[in-house]
């Protein structure tokens, strides 16, 4: 026996799914690029904040707005009073500070805060504060963080935010 015998037809056939698997690859390839490139912007859009109304204060996604949880109070049209606490090893939620604040320390030896990777400023580094019962702080707004306490006993502050 011989070689089988190809027509015209069968050869133009063969080549055609050739080419059809060669252009469906790059078609495939481009495809995959061009999600690729709309998910990274995606990515990039979610990580570039806004800022808050009336303010430079950028938004972060996730943060919430004023000390990072505790219990408020008190409350007036001048102040909100907020009463902090963190065991050791506790973490305050996320939180970005919109008003001034006046911080007085009640309990605890140290506290670390850890500020979002969007934070600028002042507050865009990491600080370790040692504290002592009856200590009086004054915070600029502005930042977004995460407090740590990094000591060996209950940590507590009264926060007081000046609006």
């Amino acid at each position: 026996m011989g070689k089988p015998k190809t027509n015209e037809k069968t050869k133009a056939r063969a080549g055609a799914k050739k080419k059809g698997k060669s252009a469906a690859k790059k078609s495939a390839k481009k495809s995959a690029k061009r999600k690729d490139a709309r998910k990274k912007a995606r990515k990039q859009a979610a990580r570039a904040p806004a800022t808050h109304p009336g303010t430079d204060i950028k938004t972060i996604r996730g943060a919430e707005v004023g000390p990072g949880g505790g219990e408020m109070i008190f409350e007036n049209e001048r102040v909100r009073i907020w009463d902090l606490a963190l065991e050791p090893g506790g973490k305050s939620a996320l939180h970005t500070h919109l008003l001034d604040y006046v911080l007085v320390q009640i309990e605890g030896e140290e506290v670390k805060t850890q500020p979002h990777p969007d934070t600028e400023g002042f507050y865009n580094r990491r600080m370790i504060m040692e504290t002592r019962p009856g200590d009086t702080v004054f915070i600029e707004k502005g930042g977004s963080e995460t407090a740590v306490n990094t000591g060996k006993t209950r940590w507590r502050e009264i926060a007081i935010e000046l609006k």
